[in-house]
């Protein structure tokens, strides 16, 4: 349990880890998904969504980092929409061409034809229909965590201040009230002890264990 923890403890702190992470899981749900089907090969269908993940790493950045956090949330929109219109035909080419070259002779049996970069450029519908929805799925997901994780960072950053605050609080109030307390005391048992007061030994005792306590075991 020990291992589990300090592993999960290196993910949170490192943020590459944190992006490796949720890539990889990316990866993995999409295996029972591809299992399930039986229209196509699990090997065609595997090696389509590793080819795929290049675009969707591409967008995902591109949009968190500089769609939303440069332009959309300083309201510049026209821009905005304007950059992801590019940027989604951009990765969408980039997809199409990594699985036309790269993708499909690794899983498809030579000789067959292929399409040329002009005919990949120009088939705005296909890329918009097969890629485009596949690619920004994934952007979705991966902006929903992004800021999802943000606003818990801000909570318990909050939550962090308000418990330093607090704790600020109590040891000013404690340095406050010690010195008061602890001047009560003494004088009171300097009174039993000029009485010869049977409970003075017994006063120094629990004066003694309470000095103990707060000094040296509570927080």
């Amino acid at each position: 349990m020990s291992f589990l923890k300090n592993i999960a403890e290196s993910i949170q702190q490192n943020r590459a880890i944190q992006h490796l992470v949720f890539w990889f899981a990316i990866m993995l749900i999409a295996i029972p998904k591809r299992l399930l089907d039986i229209e196509m090969p699990f090997l065609i269908s595997f090696v389509g969504d590793v080819c795929l993940i290049i675009p969707q790493i591409l967008a995902s950045y591109f949009t968190a980092y500089i769609i939303f956090s440069k332009l959309l949330l300083k309201r510049k929109y026209l821009i905005s929409i304007l950059l992801l219109i590019v940027s989604a035909y951009v990765v969408s080419v980039i997809g199409r061409i990594i699985i036309v070259y790269i993708g499909e002779p690794l899983v498809r049996v030579a000789p067959f034809e292929q399409e040329s970069f002009v005919e990949i450029l120009v088939d705005i519908r296909y890329l918009a229909l097969a890629y485009v929805i596949d690619i920004y799925t994934i952007v979705f997901v991966f902006l929903f965590v992004k800021y999802f994780k943000n606003y818990k960072d801000v909570k318990e950053k909050e939550l962090a201040s308000k418990s330093e605050k607090v704790a600020a609080e109590l040891k000013t109030l404690k340095a406050q009230l010690n010195p008061h307390f602890l001047f009560n005391t003494l004088n009171n048992i300097y009174v039993l002890s000029l009485e010869n007061s049977p409970k003075a030994p017994k006063s120094i005792e629990k004066l003694s264990k309470i000095l103990d306590h707060v000094l040296y075991r509570c927080n």
